[in-house]
């Protein structure tokens, strides 16, 4: 991603992060690399093997609620403010 951004790739192209994001830790790290956005789909997969259904339904609320923890942490309040530094 920096050498993405060093060559201003991202104002010609859209970027997404899409591997290895399992926590919500991770989220925010990678939109500290200024991507457009960041695929998770790991954290459902693990709910629909363990619990189906409502595991899946269960698990946004959940990551919505470490989302903000994690944002708290770095003392954000909102994803735009989210950068390298």
């Amino acid at each position: 991603m920096p050498e993405l951004r060093s060559r201003n790739v991202r104002d010609r192209i859209e970027v997404y992060i899409d591997g290895g994001v399992r926590r919500t830790t991770d989220i925010i790290k990678a939109l500290c690399l200024s991507p457009n956005g960041v695929s998770i789909g790991r954290p459902f997969l693990h709910a629909m093997n363990a619990y189906g259904e409502p595991g899946v339904v269960s698990a946004m609320p959940l990551l919505k609620a470490e989302f903000k923890v994690g944002m708290r942490l770095v003392s954000t309040k909102n994803v735009d403010e989210l950068g390298p530094e």
